[in-house]
């Protein structure tokens, strides 16, 4: 609307200012057109040239009313094309969320929460969406691996856009504990069966996470000074660990067990017949419970979780 009024202003003043200079300056109407075009846009012009007090004063006037005028328009124009290309990335953002599934989801776009995304997409994930109310850590982090949204806050109505009720999992990375708690009681508030991880920086809230049912709580300072120690004692089998935990010369394996499964029924000493010799298993998962070290007649059973090593450069991503 204001783009539209301010060209019929412009038409005004030039339909005016043409009239105006052909009767003063005593030109043609041709041009006293060109004299006050090139006069209200900036442009300059030596067409006319005023002579008699009145001449300078009137030309002075249309020069300011209509420069002004001018230049308020182009800053309108400029600011809806703006305004239009701003509703145009809203709306493919909008597109790209309602199609979102099997996605994850991390809350802070701050240092943890990119490390999460990285690793994230290191591990072959594809979906990924960084969500925060801070516009300027989300410019930060901008990239083509990842989806980012600006979010009013961490409020059910607005974390709905992420589409968390078809997500796989989320990570809460927010900056502040009482931020963490709320989100954690938003989110599960869409998707109660929805996989959370948390980071918090007091035991106090790792604990409240833990007792609304937080999947994993990491204290970064805790985990980095029993990591620091386990290192100094033990400090072979700490590497050997960072291994398996970094991926680095090997690949780890989630494996579930349905009846179809080649190990449904059959022992753990059957692991490299079927799945091959670069295959060890690390243990598998029953009922929620962990089983390390099985022996060799151990059955698997349908409904087990697999935790296999494979022996395999980092860059190898065959697929079991």
């Amino acid at each position: 609307m204001r783009v539209r009024w301010g060209a019929v202003a412009i038409i005004v003043v030039l339909g005016l200012g043409t009239i105006g200079t052909h009767w003063i300056l005593k030109v043609n109407f041709l041009i006293a057109f060109y004299s006050t075009l090139a006069l209200i846009t900036t442009v300059g012009t030596n067409a006319v040239q005023p002579l008699s007090p009145e001449q300078v004063a009137y030309i002075s006037g249309l020069l300011v009313v209509g420069t002004a005028l001018w230049l308020y328009w182009v800053s309108v124009v400029v600011a809806s094309f703006v305004d239009l290309d701003s509703r145009r990335k809203e709306r493919r953002l909008m597109d790209e969320l309602s199609q979102l599934q099997n996605h994850y989801v991390i809350l802070g776009a701050g240092r943890v929460g990119v490390n999460v995304a990285r690793e994230l997409k290191s591990s072959g994930v594809t979906r990924i969406v960084i969500a925060d109310t801070d516009h300027g850590r989300l410019s930060a982090v901008k990239s083509d691996d990842w989806l980012t949204v600006a979010v009013a806050s961490y409020e059910v109505e607005h974390l709905s856009l992420l589409r968390l009720e078809r997500a796989l999992g989320v990570v809460l990375a927010v900056p502040d504990d009482s931020q963490t708690l709320f989100a954690y009681l938003s989110v599960r508030d869409i998707n109660a069966n929805l996989r959370v991880a948390a980071r918090a920086r007091t035991p106090e809230t790792a604990r409240r996470l833990k007792q609304l049912g937080a999947d994993d709580v990491i204290l970064p300072d805790t985990s980095s000074g029993r990591r620091m120690a386990r290192w100094l004692v033990k400090p072979y089998a700490h590497e050997l660990m960072a291994v398996l935990t970094n991926e680095e010369g090997v690949r780890i394996h989630e494996i579930a067990v349905d009846a179809e499964h080649p190990m449904a029924g059959n022992p753990v000493s059957q692991v490299r017949d079927i799945f091959g010799e670069r295959y060890t298993l690390l243990g598998y998962w029953r009922g929620g419970v962990p089983y390390l070290a099985p022996q060799a007649d151990d059955r698997m059973m349908t409904g087990d979780v697999l935790i296999l090593v494979e022996r395999t450069p980092l860059e190898s991503n065959q697929p079991l």
